[in-house]
């Protein structure tokens, strides 16, 4: 019996046997972390494989994912869809240079500066989902606006960005603090008690997060055990992927332990570690002459790096949630230092600092905390 092309190549897929359909996202706390070209090169590397791929550009303010992918002026965007002009998204999408990849570009001159409507944005996530394709990705717009948190929490991979700078980390770290707090509200905001203390936190810049959760959990001893279970449940289930971008050196590679040791214990997630990607120039060369072919044309530096995380991202059975405590008995003892930002009002002149590090100093009345 003749199989199929689509069973043909599915079954050179052999990262995890099976390959279920998935939604992967991409995103970070700002811009010029590199997600857009991630996103392009996730795809082809998913595409080389046989994997019919779709990238989706979601940065609504400033959609430019049809160039890294060497697309001038995309015939067809998400706006036919927002305005009614189509009602299916497979409509939309356009071929790109690579067999078995596709996009659905966005549209820069129709929804910039505009949070989608509510009912627009859900009527958006249903039908991602019927997107004829093993694997979407979407490049998701740099902040943390409820557009880009709700889209980053419907995916089945979340995939977080950062370089190794203080600022990016820092970034990096409000953007999962936030995109949590979203799930957390959304799952909650019936039960009037926590919906109260998100109020509270909202209107509170002062309260950091170890007090937040404190209230939290004296607030959950007086609920009924499901709450509880529930809350506990979207902790232990939520791991977002940290990927390092533009690595240099060995040194840069310390910046991501100190983000995935503060979410662990301020917000009680764990990160997986998603991989680093070495800073090359050839990448450059690629998005700079819109030559997307160049981006994963040779063996090493950034290309091999991008289809390592595709594996570790795609198996099933590898890369679990990272625990840091787990691996550094002392950690928890480390816990109780202050970390190093810029927050700190002798960043300026300090010469000891380093952003993410517990403090070298802890001067009192001088540090303030990276989280609050």
């Amino acid at each position: 019996m003749r199989r199929s092309k689509r069973s043909m190549t599915m079954a050179n897929y052999e990262l995890s046997g099976e390959f279920d359909r998935k939604h992967i996202a991409i995103a970070g706390g700002k811009g010029g972390v590199g997600k857009t070209v991630i996103t392009a090169a996730m795809g082809i590397a998913l595409a080389e494989r046989g994997i019919r791929t779709v990238v989706v550009d979601a940065d609504f303010g400033g959609a430019n994912l049809h160039q890294a992918l060497g697309i001038i002026a995309p015939p067809l965007s998400i706006k036919q869809f927002v305005q009614y002009q189509e009602r299916d998204l497979n409509q939309l999408l356009l071929e790109t240079p690579f067999p078995n990849l596709r996009l659905l570009a966005g549209s820069f001159d129709f929804l910039a500066g505009f949070n989608l409507r509510y009912s627009t944005k859900q009527r958006i996530l249903r039908n991602l989902r019927t997107i004829d394709a093993d694997c979407v990705l979407l490049d998701l717009g740099a902040g943390t606006a409820f557009d880009q948190l709700d889209f980053f929490n419907a995916s089945d991979i979340k995939i977080v960005v950062v370089t190794p700078e203080p600022l990016s980390i820092q970034d990096g770290y409000n953007f999962i603090k936030l995109s949590l707090y979203r799930k957390l509200y959304r799952s909650f905001r019936h039960v009037h008690e926590i919906r109260h203390l998100f109020i509270k936190l909202y209107n509170s810049p002062e309260l950091d997060s170890a007090t937040f959760y404190q209230e939290v959990y004296r607030c959950l001893g007086y609920l009924d055990d499901f709450t509880r279970e529930h809350w506990q449940f979207i902790l232990e289930n939520y791991h977002p992927a940290l990927v390092v971008n533009m690595i240099e050196s060995e040194d840069d590679l310390g910046q991501s332990a100190a983000l995935q040791f503060a979410v662990q214990d301020i917000l009680k997630v764990r990160l997986k570690n998603g991989g680093n990607i070495q800073f090359d120039d050839v990448v450059r060369q690629a998005v700079r002459s819109m030559q997307p072919d160049l981006l994963m044309s040779k063996q090493g530096g950034a290309a091999d790096n991008i289809r390592k995380i595709v594996e570790n991202l795609l198996c099933s059975n590898c890369n679990p949630a990272y625990n840091y405590f787990a691996r550094d008995p002392e950690a928890r003892e480390k816990s109780d230092r202050v970390i190093c930002s810029v927050r700190c009002s002798l960043w300026e002149t300090c010469s000891v600092r380093n952003g993410g590090h517990p403090c070298r100093i802890q001067a009192v009345g001088y540090i303030s905390q990276m989280v609050n």
